[in-house]
């Protein structure tokens, strides 16, 4: 007699623990970014519930989201969408700090992150009150494609010096440097070793006449040197009778465009068209998933039906190769043409 044990598979599940909360100074307090970045192939239906923290206010129109839905209601950020591998979503929103707000406290916002079958991510960013020291990379921008940025730095204290490193210890910095109550050091390096999807830290601390340190600030910048995948480009559409008849009569036509593209780091922006490889008359598209199925206008004499040129750009403004595509178009066309 045989006795068989079966063990039911788990169920496969998003793998959400890579994702990421960061946050930066503005003029008037502060800009939270949340990256949600799904480590598998199993695409993960979100929910976030992000509440405020204690000290700040939200800024109404500020909450944006790259993908799903995103609203405001009972101090929470609220988004729900999917999230598949290759494919980060960003949400942004800002907030202004409350005027009874004391110097030197630490703002924690944590957001939690449900994948809809059990599992829940936290992510999570700090910042201490400072209204007297600011310090961004880029202007603030949150991706860069090269590791040498132009740190901004703002006091509303007379400052004779400051320093920069890129570890909060300061075991290696630039030494003090003279300074005034604002300034820019341009030139600077962001640490390009470890895992690039983390956001790469730099530290600022500033000193005075009497020799009294301030600080240290930090401000976060994401390193992406990586041009995203080489982009998917299916022509889905046959030329059917009437595409032919339309050809022929020099009104062109449309045909069902697949197109994709995937960045593991900073997330494809937009993917770009064209029907000549100069790209002199592009159009660009964002992209709800993996994929997206567009119609395109191909314009066509007679018998000559263009080439579809398709690339794709992060958001960090580095360029994928470039793909191209006509042969199901053409061959059915020219079977067409045949008979």
């Amino acid at each position: 007699q045989l006795a068989f044990t079966v063990t039911q598979p788990a169920n496969p599940r998003a793998d959400l623990s890579r994702s990421q909360k960061l946050v930066t100074r503005n003029s008037a307090g502060l800009t939270y970014t949340l990256m949600l970045r799904n480590a598998v192939e199993v695409t993960g239906t979100v929910m976030l519930t992000d509440p405020l923290p204690a000290g700040v206010t939200f800024v109404a129109g500020s909450l944006s989201a790259s993908t799903g839905t995103a609203t405001y209601a009972s101090g929470q950020a609220l988004w729900t969408g999917e999230v598949i591998s290759g494919t980060p979503v960003l949400i942004v929103f800002a907030v202004a700090m409350d005027a009874g707000t004391l110097p030197d406290t630490v703002i924690t916002n944590q957001a939690m992150l449900d994948d809809g079958s059990g599992a829940i991510v936290r992510v999570s960013a700090d910042t201490t009150m400072n209204p007297t020291l600011s310090l961004t990379i880029n202007d603030g921008a949150v991706f860069t494609r090269i590791p040498t940025v132009t740190l901004s730095y703002s006091s509303t204290i007379a400052l004779t010096d400051v320093r920069f490193s890129n570890d909060g210890l300061f075991l290696n910095n630039s030494g003090w440097i003279s300074a005034g109550i604002s300034g820019v050091q341009p030139d600077w390096v962001v640490a390009t070793d470890g895992d690039l999807r983390i956001a790469r830290a730099v530290y600022a601390q500033f000193r005075d006449a009497e020799g009294k340190t301030y600080g240290p600030v930090k401000a976060n910048i994401t390193y992406d040197p990586d041009a995203p995948t080489t982009p998917i480009l299916h022509v889905l559409e046959a030329v059917s009778p009437g595409m032919l008849r339309a050809m022929q009569a020099n009104l062109g036509l449309t045909v069902t465009v697949q197109i994709g593209s995937s960045d593991e780091n900073s997330g494809v922006r937009i993917v770009v068209l064209s029907n000549d490889a100069a790209f002199t008359d592009p159009v660009t598209h964002t992209l709800s998933g993996a994929t997206t199925t567009i119609e395109w206008p191909v314009p066509a004499t007679m018998y000559q039906i263009p080439h579809i040129y398709v690339k794709s750009y992060d958001r960090a403004g580095n360029e994928s190769a470039l793909i191209v595509d006509k042969p199901l178009v053409y061959q059915v066309f020219m079977m067409n043409v045949l008979r």
